[in-house]
Order: structure tokens, then sequence, then C-alpha cells
């Protein structure tokens, strides 16, 4: 069974996403690759793995991002 969120918390003008975090997701979210853009990855090792395919296919580099 899923947890439910807190949404007490969530005021009007907020946008919210709940759930596993996907391709489109990112690709809605993320600015376009640039020098001035850094991205940081904190996750479990699938997570970790999944964003940085996610940020490949938009054309990120390995120097735009850091997993720590």
């Amino acid at each position: 069974q899923e947890a439910k969120a807190d949404k007490s918390k969530v005021k009007y003008g907020d946008r919210v996403s709940y759930g596993r975090i996907t391709q489109e997701l990112v690709s809605r979210e993320m600015p376009e690759p640039s020098r001035d853009v850094h991205v940081l990855i904190c996750g479990t090792k699938s997570f970790d793995k999944d964003m940085i395919n996610y940020l490949k296919t938009l054309g990120y580099t390995s120097d735009m991002y850091f997993k720590f």
C-alpha cells in the first residue's frame, strides 16, 4: 500500500509531483544543458543510474553533473 503524502504543507501555486522521477519529469523540469548548469545527484545506486541516463539523454555531459 502506498503511503499518503502530507498535502497540508502544499500551498496554492506550488507544483508538486508524487512518485518516482521519470525521464518525462526530468525533461520538463530541467533547464537546457549548458556550462552554467551543474546537477548534484545523491540517492540509491538505481536512482543515480537512472538520473545519469536521463541527463545524458537530454544532452548533459559528465562534467555537468556530480554524483556523491
